[in-house]
């Protein structure tokens, strides 16, 4: 999968997005999912990061550390 339009699906189907968050919400309130972070950067280097997206090259979340 090389990428995913969410905003436009979530815009068009409120009500579908509201029932899978409201699944998934116990789940991340009790600390079961566990997100898959390809890398992490401080936010000083927020360009290296939008290269790894640009370049498709995110294999996980891109994380920026404040």
């Amino acid at each position: 999968m090389l990428g995913a339009a969410w905003g436009p699906w979530a815009l068009a189907e409120p009500a579908r997005m509201r029932h899978q968050w409201g699944a998934l919400e116990p789940h991340v309130r009790a600390g079961a999912l566990t997100p898959l972070v390809g890398s992490v950067h401080p936010l000083d280097d927020v360009a290296a990061a939008l290269q790894v997206l640009d370049l498709r090259r995110a294999t996980g979340k891109v994380v920026l550390v404040l």
